[in-house]
């Protein structure tokens, strides 16, 4: 699910992860980032819907 922040474009998010990416960021400064670049990460999507919300999460991350 992607929504970008306000102010921040698909095109943005995609080019801020790519060079991160290249750039050698480890997996949680880059998690950090997309956070931060979204409109519904980081508990936002939760406080739009106003209501109950049940997340089921799944990591690729060894011990995270």
């Amino acid at each position: 699910m992607a929504l970008p922040a306000d102010g921040v474009s698909l095109e943005d998010k995609r080019r801020a992860s790519e060079r991160l990416l290249k750039e050698g960021a480890e997996v949680h400064a880059l998690n950090t980032v997309r956070k931060h670049l979204s409109g519904i990460k980081g508990g936002q999507l939760a406080a739009i819907a106003g209501g109950s919300v049940l997340t089921l999460a799944v990591s690729d991350v060894v011990g995270g």
